[in-house]
């Protein structure tokens, strides 16, 4: 018996960034910098990643300031319903 392959299936590497990721992507604004994105690409576990640019004395960077509200922001501005893994502990780099 054989097994059909998914659509999808291989490296999540690999995969185009989902449009709703490249909305919020296209919607992400910094509180406390003037940051810009960077660009989205998706994790071996098939997560879409945002990865911000913020400036070196942003709060976010430093970690000092979560960045959740800014992706908040983000991800209802995408417009379509978008899941949201926060807890980054890179000092918002991503």
């Amino acid at each position: 018996m054989s097994r059909r392959r998914k659509a999808n299936s291989g490296d999540p590497r690999k995969r185009k960034p989902d449009a709703v990721a490249m909305k919020a992507a296209a919607a992400y604004e910094c509180g406390h910098c003037q940051s810009s994105v960077l660009g989205v690409t998706v994790d071996s576990h098939g997560f879409n990643r945002l990865h911000v640019g913020h400036d070196d004395s942003c709060p976010v960077l430093l970690g000092t300031v979560d960045d959740a509200p800014d992706v908040l922001r983000a991800a209802a501005a995408a417009g379509e319903p978008l899941l949201l893994l926060l807890g980054n502990f890179d000092g918002g780099a991503e």
